[in-house]
């Protein structure tokens, strides 16, 4: 039986009153021109009825675990009369619709996607891992998942940051925020090409857009009086007391290479524009956003919002996107494939779905280190106890990942997924 336009709107709205959740993109599965209002109305005041109640939530249970569907299905559409039939065909239907879809996925990539470690930075190079990384992402899309895509920025915004001290002379430098605004659409520009034409060689639609993304942070978060993150070139120890006496900055050295300016690297609070990127992903739309943490800015006294010298860690920034975006699962690439106790020792042991009370155990074991594993690892046990899994693997083991057999998966407790 194939139901009409009208039994699917009945099935998606059945879908919605039972679950709690109407997925908007379930609704582009019908289109205008197949709608006829009346009937439509007609027949949900049929389905909503208590003689459908039982049936529709076995079905729609018996699809989030697994169980028979066809056995419920057809014992429904036996007992069922001639519009009730239909309708249930359409909840059917619909309900295979929305947990055949893909899972709305949000991909952190790393460093070495856009710059691989002592690679000269010329476009050619950048451009060339931007494609390779592109490539992945597209596999990713293609397996049906709903991507949003955000990256960071270290060592493209410090050569902008370079460019603006050693052009100085001549042009007026720029402060940070309108730096890392650069780096977005530098970044986002590489990366949109390069997934359009990859999606394009696939016969896949090709709506890809970057979004220049503002992440808001708190004027009031202590890191604005403890600078820490190191940006820019490397001074010498005379060089860095007279830019600290001219300018104000924060110095300090920087394993033993020379001295930098610190600035501060507060919490992400908020990302704007989620909004927007929902609707755009709702249409199948790759969003690229947050790029390199997103651009800092502050909310004043009178609402505007304002950019400030600040750096924000992109794990954290890709976190919180996650959560306001209420992605399905949030991955994050690396340049390994699991994350491992006792790396690089001769007992290190790989970690593959880890239960999150017991990955907050290591943690708390300090098997990560702050500057590379630590932050990632923080980043996806706090998707995790929202009910969600979090994934930390290598760009090329990315789509086995999501089908659940690659990578190191953070898994919520089951209380929690079964809430």
């Amino acid at each position: 039986m194939t139901p009409s336009g009208d039994d699917m709107l009945v099935g998606i709205l059945l879908i919605g009153n039972v679950s709690g959740t109407f997925k908007q993109t379930l609704g582009q599965l019908i289109t205008t021109e197949q709608l006829t209002t009346d009937i439509s109305q007609t027949y949900l005041k049929y389905a909503l009825k208590d003689e459908f109640s039982d049936a529709l939530l076995s079905l729609y249970e018996a699809f989030q675990t697994g169980a028979d569907t066809q056995k419920i299905t057809e014992q429904i559409l036996k007992n069922g009369h001639t519009s009730g039939t239909d309708t249930i065909a359409g909840v059917a239907l619909a309900i295979k619709e929305e947990f055949s879809m893909g899972k709305r996925v949000v991909i952190a990539l790393g460093g070495n996607a856009i710059l691989q470690p002592n690679q000269e930075a010329t476009f050619e190079n950048q451009l060339k891992n931007v494609e390779d990384s592109c490539a992945k992402i597209a596999e990713i899309t293609e397996a049906g998942h709903k991507v949003i895509v955000t990256h960071g920025n270290g060592p493209q915004v410090g050569n902008i940051l370079r460019q603006n001290e050693e052009a100085k002379a001549y042009v007026p430098a720029l402060p940070i925020d309108a730096c890392s605004a650069e780096s977005q659409g530098f970044i986002g520009y590489m990366m949109e090409q390069s997934l359009k034409n990859e999606l394009a060689r696939k016969k896949l639609p090709t709506n890809v857009i970057t979004l220049l993304t503002q992440t808001e942070v708190s004027a009031s978060d202590p890191a604005f009086q403890s600078p820490t993150k190191p940006i820019g070139v490397f001074y010498t120890r005379e060089e860095a007391v007279e830019l600290a006496a001219a300018k104000g900055w924060e110095m300090a050295e920087d394993a033993g290479r020379g001295y930098r300016r610190v600035v501060p690297s507060p919490q992400p609070q908020k990302i704007h524009g989620v909004e927007a990127i929902k609707q755009l992903v709702a249409t199948d739309t790759v969003v690229i956003s947050t790029g390199g943490g997103g651009i800092p800015v502050v909310q004043n006294e009178e609402g505007d919002l304002k950019g400030v010298e600040a750096v924000i860690d992109k794990d954290r920034s890709a976190l919180r996107l996650s959560e306001q975006v209420e992605a399905d699962v949030f991955m994050i690439l690396t340049d390994v494939t699991n994350v491992y106790l006792h790396f690089g020792e001769p007992n290190q042991q790989k970690l593959e779905g880890v239960p999150v009370k017991e990955a907050k155990e290591y943690m708390t074991e300090g098997h990560f280190a702050d500057g590379s594993m630590g932050p990632k690892m923080e980043a996806a046990i706090a998707f995790a106890e929202s009910g969600k899994e979090a994934i930390i693997c290598s760009l090329d083991a990315a789509v086995e990942a999501l089908a659940g057999r690659a990578g190191t998966r953070i898994l919520p407790e089951k209380s929690t997924v079964n809430a």
